[in-house]
């Protein structure tokens, strides 16, 4: 009900939301082992609390699963944002400035990393490969630790996840692919909010994200499985660590000097694409949710996966 509650304002559907979060931690029984449930409530809360409170007629778009794959996707309202890094971002590189101003649509985006069992049913559907054999016979090994189908596909290149998402597209009847890196710091930074990382407080700790090394509820050497880790306000999980994401856009050291305003797609043409949130391989300043990080189309590494986004 609250998901079809029509049109009230932001700060109402944060109050409704509120009280459901409030009496679902108190009275069902199963709420000390539902996280998961009560981040996205929290999500939804802080959402509706958000810049546009002031907003008469919004209407919340659900969030929803693709049963393709079964892959959980949430709805990003778009909006304007100053992109890139600023003071409050800690020690800017080059490619990383000037600061600028991006408007970006509305968008999808997975709450997940692709995981190791949903490119299992891509690589099964079509052969992309040649089926199980997948990893030999693309010419680079499995990753050199364990993985279940619930931790992030790891060693796949841009060409193959854009193979992804265009074969998914073409199962599910809807227009999917990679996120943008605009959509792609725009939902990290929580509608382009001055956070330093993508995490839940958007601070870093071993609590709140996967990077090198072990500690507190980081127990994991290498990739984690997907949503361990508390979500960020918008209730996307692991944009900060893990695994680094592939965008859409072509890498240009420069771009941000002359990027357009109206959802930037990167440059025309280039030599890598662009990759996002750091991984368990990186230490501290590849997490900022400014950082950026490039790559060739055809590389992949045990560091390396993605995530999917929408247009709705």
């Amino acid at each position: 009900e609250l998901d079809r509650g029509g049109n009230l304002t932001m700060s109402e559907k944060a109050q409704m939301w509120g009280k459901f979060l409030a009496n679902y931690a108190a009275n069902n029984p199963y709420s000390t082992e539902d996280d998961k449930m009560r981040d996205d409530a929290k999500g939804r809360v802080e959402y509706w609390k958000g810049q546009h409170v002031n907003s008469k007629t919004a209407v919340y778009a659900d969030n929803y699963n693709e049963p393709v794959v079964d892959m959980e996707f949430v709805f990003v309202e778009g909006g304007e944002y100053e992109m890139g890094c600023g003071d409050w971002a800690g020690d800017c590189e080059n490619d990383e400035k000037p600061v600028h101003t991006v408007k970006v649509d509305d968008f999808y985006m997975g709450k997940y990393e692709v995981t190791v069992g949903q490119w299992k049913k891509f690589i099964q559907a079509t052969g992309y490969g040649d089926g199980e054999n997948y990893w030999r016979t693309k010419g680079m090994a499995k990753p050199d630790f364990p993985q279940d189908d619930n931790h992030p596909v790891v060693c796949v290149s841009w060409n193959e996840a854009k193979a992804f998402v265009d074969w998914l597209s073409g199962k599910a009847g809807k227009k999917y692919r990679l996120p943008t890196e605009a959509e792609w710091e725009y939902a990290a930074r929580s509608r382009g909010q001055k956070v330093m990382y993508a995490t839940k407080t958007g601070d870093l700790s071993r609590v709140l994200a996967n990077y090198k090394g072990t500690g507190g509820k980081d127990q994991w050497e290498y990739t984690s499985p997907v949503g361990s880790f508390p979500a960020n306000p918008l209730g996307l999980y692991d944009m900060t660590g893990n695994v680094w994401e592939w965008c859409s856009d072509w890498y240009g050291k420069d771009y941000y000097r002359h990027s357009p305003v109206d959802n930037p797609q990167g440059p025309t043409d280039g030599n890598s694409r662009v990759l996002r949130g750091g991984s368990w391989f990186n230490l501290l300043k590849n997490f900022r949710g400014v950082a950026r990080y490039n790559y060739h189309t055809w590389d992949h590494d045990s560091y390396d996966g993605f995530r999917v986004s929408r247009t709705p």
